[in-house]
């Protein structure tokens, strides 16, 4: 199931707090999930979209209880989260995508980061459903939390070990890898040829098929002071009677759009920039992204939430509009502005669910 959350602005009032508006999102969240049979602990992953870098820790007075109360056992989701800036007229402080499934087993890695300053968020570094592991957006911190770098570049160098080591905890080699989106903050996109570089070789040295789904994203920041880049990351896992890994993934690539189908789960994404007019950015990347869909032999109902990330900000209203005329209203739906840029991009992230 896939499901995304925001609370309607009109709803917040004047002055709306942070932590008055994560109270109402998880409260929304947990309608969502009873309406479908689903409860709080059957979360998977979580992805958070902050107006403001202090939106995180205001937030996180809801989140850090609720989650301890629901998530007895501590099995959190894991998670993921940036700051893209606000979202126009009156902005939500934060938005929140869902991942759930009934049967999931969320576990950490030893030797990954679990404590920043004595405090254990949350979340997990990991969770599996499935058939599919969904890893938390990672960064290059030591295990006393601090960051091992301020150097992009390094920082990124020293995130690819941490999502080994979760792999290896879940079973998995980097030929299992279905997607991998990498968070770049300002700083980090001035050297984005050399960070993407650090990745693909990273990627590169598969044994088997075609590379990954690997998504860039531009944001204005991430949640922790220093942190330049997060890297997220899905891979399929060993299947219980030994059957290959591979027999069950389709992964189609068409111009500027790609997607793979693992166990019935659904990823694709389509990028599509350096266009001065954002309409037609939109229309060609919703375009390929059909596309690509079509050679999975599946197609746009299919599609169970959305992530249209796109620049520049202020044409939120045009992109709404558009996205709202080219996607059902049953489908979760996430707008999330990038820095501007000098022209218009649009890339839509697309999860779903096939047969």
């Amino acid at each position: 199931m896939f499901v995304a959350d925001r609370v309607d602005p009109a709803e917040l009032g004047d002055a709306p707090t942070t932590s008055a508006e994560a109270e109402r999102v998880f409260a929304a969240l947990e309608r969502t999930l009873q309406k479908n049979q689903l409860e709080f602990r059957d979360v998977v992953k979580t992805r958070l979209f902050y107006a403001l870098r202090s939106d995180y820790p205001e937030m996180n007075q809801v989140r850090g209880p609720l989650f301890r109360s629901r998530f007895s056992d501590g099995g959190f989701p894991a998670a993921t989260g940036t700051i893209t800036g606000g979202r126009g007229g009156v902005r939500p402080h934060f938005e929140l995508e869902v991942i759930a499934h009934p049967d999931k087993r969320a576990f950490n890695a030893t030797g990954v980061i679990q404590e920043w300053n004595g405090v254990r968020p949350p979340f997990s570094h990991a969770n599996i459903a499935g058939g599919v592991l969904f890893v938390s957006g990672q960064g290059a911190f030591n295990d006393k939390g601090e960051l091992a770098t301020a150097d992009p570049i390094g920082q990124t160098v020293a995130t690819l070990p941490v999502l080994s080591k979760i792999l290896d905890v879940a079973g998995c080699e980097r030929d299992d890898i279905l997607t991998l989106t990498a968070y770049l903050t300002p700083p980090a996109i001035a050297h984005r040829e050399a960070v993407v570089a650090e990745i693909e070789a990273y990627l590169r040295p598969r044994s088997q098929g075609a590379l990954p789904i690997f998504t860039v994203i531009a944001v204005k920041e991430l949640a922790f002071p220093g942190m330049e880049v997060e890297i997220e990351l899905c891979a399929r896992t060993p299947q219980a009677n030994g059957s290959s890994r591979g027999a069950s993934t389709k992964t189609v690539a068409t111009g500027p759009a790609q997607a793979t189908c693992h166990e019935g789960i659904l990823f694709a994404r389509s990028e599509v920039g350096r266009n001065k007019d954002l309409k037609a950015c939109f229309d060609l990347s919703l375009s390929a992204l059909r596309t690509a869909l079509a050679g999975l032999d599946t197609g746009m109902p299919d599609i169970k939430m959305i992530t249209v990330w796109f620049s520049p900000a202020r044409d939120r209203a045009q992109i709404e509009r558009l996205a709202k005329q080219a996607f059902s209203p049953d489908v979760g739906l996430t707008l999330a502005p990038m820095p501007d840029s000098e022209t218009g991009t649009v890339i839509l992230e697309a999860f779903g669910s096939v047969g």
